[in-house]
This record gives C-alpha cells, structure tokens and sequence, in this order.
C-alpha cells in the first residue's frame, strides 16, 4: 500500500524538473512548506514545517490522533478535531483555506500560534483534486501583540478589571440575559471614602496599591458572571445579576461593604477606607444603560450624604424632586433675566428718637402668575446653583444704587 501511496504522489512532484535543487531553495524559506496527496499523505515537508510542528507534523492532515502531548485550539479556544485541520478540509471542499490561525501548546504548557493557509491542486485535464499545498507561519509575536492592544483597550492598565468599554458591552450582555431569565440586575457605582487622605500621605505608589486591593477584595465578593469594573480614580462599578428579590440584592451588598471596610496594609501601614454604593435595579428603575447608570450615580451621592460606609438604592420620587428643581431653576434664570425680582426695604426704627435709622433690603421675586414671592419660596433651590452669586451681586448693586439716591436727596442711613 505504501508504494502505491508513492507511486501516486510522483505526479505532485512532476512539475519541477529539478527536485533536488527545489528543496535547498524550500528550506530557506521561512515558512513551513508542505505537499499533501489526494489521500492526505505527506508527500513533502520543508525544514521550517518540521521545526513547527516536529512530529505531530501529519496533524495537519489529520491523520494522527489526538491527545498525545501536543495540543492545537482556535482562536476561541476550542479544541480542533482531525477533521479541523486544513488538508482533510480542503480535500472535502476543494476551495483555498486562507488565515487559519491556530495555537499549538506543547507537553510542556509552551504555547504559539500559527496562521495556516491551503490550496488545493488539481489536474488541469479533469480538474479533479490531486493533492493539496499547505504555507504555516509562526504568528506568535503578532497574535501577542494584537491581543496586549486588546487588553489596554478593555481592560484597566493598574488593577487588570474592565475598564469603560468592557462594561458597556457586559451590560448589554447582562440586560438581555435578565430580561429573557426575568431577573433582576443590579447595577452598582462605588466611590471609596477616604482615599484622597492616604493617596496624599502616603503617596501614588501606596494609591495605586490600595485600588489593587481593592480591586481584589470586589473580584472576591462578587460572582463568576457578575462584573466589577474600574471606571477611573477611586470609582468602580459593578453589575450583579441573577437577583429574583431587591433582598438577596442586599445580601451581597452588605458582604461588598463590610469587605472593603476591613483594614488595608499599604506600604507597611494599615489604612482604612470605606466605600459609598448607588445601586438602581433593572428592569425596576429602567431599561437604557446609561439611564441606569445615571440613576447609580445619583444615589451614590446619597450614600455620601447620609454618611457614606453604606449603599443607597435609587429613589424614583427624589429622582422626580431633582427634575422639578430643575425646572425652577430654570425659571428663575428666566426671571433674572426678565427683571421680575425687587429689592424691598424695610426701615428699622429707633423709637426713642422717633426716627429712621436705617433699612433691611429684601429680596422679592414678583412672579407673573403667583404674584409677589417671599426668598422662602426661591432662594433654596439656588443656594447650589452659581445663580445665587448673579442674584447677590444684582442685590448689592441694587442696595447701593439706593443709598447713593437716598444721600442725594439727603437721607444718610445704612442699609442691611
């Protein structure tokens, strides 16, 4: 059977006069070069193919089996069978195979990659299939390459989480599994607190590695399909799903928080952080990811108001107060700019003397539709805002316009 094998292969080699001198030249090249017959022997196999794949060379035709001390995967990682590998695929499909990339991990846990490319042959009379030409090279700089820019893309340089990007495309993905499971995603934004004190005293190093631990205490709190990621400083996110309850949501929180409150050994000193937690629920609080986010962030900062080293669930009505205030801001901004308020004063008397000494100026906003209103009613809600330093300065003006018309027509007091 072996001779008839060879006699066979004699026409894939006919088509170069000078076989000799055909392999000198094949055993420079750089890439590993093989000629497969039409019953997937190895016919030819130049220096570099050997070197590549030693003595599992005829798995490429896939005629060795499998399970031995090399192993060969896909880029997703998937096992390859023998009938994967590019000489029985091009035999059954006689088309070229272009860009096949492969790794090879040997007995020893050494790994590299190879892109494989395969033509067939065929007899230019009948055009049937007479064998097959295989061109492998080493890719294992560049697959490396490509996937350290993949990583610096995904993934946070300092604590190795998912960085923005990663989060994003994890949150599609854990929306749609909760919407199809009907469970609940708890989306959660994390600010940690107290860590400008020991950034600053004990310096970036100590920083940096205190958000590692961090880092490493969330990835230890959390599921294998839930997420943790670091969106830049000390803030860091996290999606929890599998939640039938907004309970047992509160179960792991509770766990998240005493965890990153424990003691911390940085640089040879213990320190002690702790974290504020906004937390908004899907599809309770919404169903657009950055709404939600937007909802996590605003009750982060409650958790910071009511004294941090806690989580905050997302309020809907406080949501609805914010959007109200909103609204009146803006129309106090529009009223500012219509000339709608007025400085009123109101004399202080001294009664012994019977006389005025003085004036309080106060401030009235002489709304359109609600008439005239007390600060009561307007000054709180810009106290925040850099309104409230327009209105003080127009007050001043106002206030000093006033004395300045009061002295000329010989009044001498003072205003509060």
């Amino acid at each position: 059977m072996a001779d008839e094998v060879v006699d066979r292969a004699v026409p894939l080699l006919a088509w170069h006069p000078h076989g000799a001198h055909l392999d000198v030249i094949m055993d420079t090249i750089r890439e590993g070069i093989g000629l497969w017959d039409r019953f997937g022997q190895r016919v030819y196999a130049n220096h570099a193919l050997q070197v590549l794949f030693g003595d599992d060379i005829d798995l490429l035709a896939g005629r060795l089996p499998l399970g031995g001390g090399t192993h060969f995967f896909n880029r997703e990682g998937a096992s390859l069978l023998p009938a994967d590998f590019p000489v029985p695929m091009v035999l059954r499909h006689p088309a070229p195979l272009r860009d096949l990339v492969i790794r090879i991990e040997d007995g020893l846990g050494q790994s590299r990659w190879v892109r494989i490319d395969a033509y067939p042959l065929s007899d230019s009379e009948d055009g049937h299939v007479t064998g097959v030409v295989t061109s492998v090279s080493d890719v294992t700089v560049l697959i490396d390459q490509e996937q350290r820019l993949q990583r610096l893309a995904h993934f946070d340089a300092l604590t190795q989480l998912p960085n923005r990007v990663m989060l994003a495309d994890r949150m599609q993905i854990a929306l749609a599994h909760c919407r199809r499971a009907g469970e609940t995603l708890a989306i959660c934004l994390l600010d940690l607190d107290g860590f400008k004190p020991v950034n600053d005293t004990l310096g970036h190093k100590a920083g940096d590695q205190l958000l590692r631990e961090v880092a490493q205490r969330l990835q230890e709190c959390i599921r294998g399909d839930d997420t943790a990621s670091r969106l830049g400083g000390d803030e860091f996110a996290l999606l929890l799903g599998g939640f039938k309850a907004a309970s047992e949501c509160e179960m792991a929180l509770q766990r998240i928080v005493k965890a990153l409150a424990q003691p911390y050994l940085v640089t040879g000193e213990t320190v002690r952080v702790s974290a504020s937690v906004g937390v908004t629920l899907f599809p309770n609080d919404g169903v657009d990811p950055d709404q939600l986010l937007r909802h996590a962030d605003q009750a982060m900062y409650h958790a910071k108001q009511e004294g941090k080293n806690r989580y905050h669930f997302y309020d809907p009505s406080h949501d609805q107060r914010i959007k109200a205030n909103r609204g009146t801001l803006r129309r106090i901004g529009e009223a500012f700019s219509a000339n709608q308020f007025r400085l009123m004063y109101q004399p202080q008397v001294n009664c012994r003397l019977e006389r005025v000494v003085g004036a309080e100026a106060l401030i009235r906003w002489q709304h359109p539709i609600l008439g005239l209103l007390s600060p009561a009613e307007f000054l709180p809600l810009i106290e925040q805002d850099d309104l409230i330093i327009r209105l003080g300065d127009w007050c001043l003006n106002q206030a000093l316009t006033q004395i300045a018309d009061w002295q000329r027509e010989g009044l001498d007091i003072d205003i509060a």
